[in-house]
């Protein structure tokens, strides 16, 4: 079912100007979750909060600053690509209980907070 989901959003979401996952060639995703990125992402999840989507930041500090790494001393600017994309990715609703008529709802709503900010769709 994920798969199928995911799938959808590749296809409803290629021009939207979203930075989409990808499947490493020789690797398959189970999409436990759909990542996408967006320079407005803050201002997505807000559009999308206000039509009443759920969206998630699901890993909200970057790898180098875990407290796991702590010890190892890294300067908060140390990988400035690694906080430029924890910065831009949002998590939208994928999962066994999502129909389709609400993921065609999701993309509607990501499409129209595109075209507001912008990006070619």
């Amino acid at each position: 079912r994920r798969v199928r989901l995911a799938s959808r959003y590749h296809d409803a979401l290629a021009d939207s100007g979203l930075v989409l996952p990808f499947e490493t060639a020789g690797a398959e995703s189970c999409w436990h979750v759909y990542v996408v990125r967006s320079p407005e992402r803050d201002e997505l999840r807000r559009s999308l909060s206000e039509q009443g989507i759920d969206c998630l930041i699901h890993y909200p500090i970057p790898p180098h600053r875990q407290q796991a790494y702590a010890e190892l001393g890294f300067a908060h600017d140390a990988f400035p690509i690694a906080n430029r994309i924890h910065e831009e990715v949002l998590s939208l609703p994928i999962g066994p209980h999502l129909s389709e008529a609400d993921q065609n709802r999701v993309v509607d709503a990501v499409l129209d907070a595109a075209k507001r900010a912008g990006a070619p769709v």
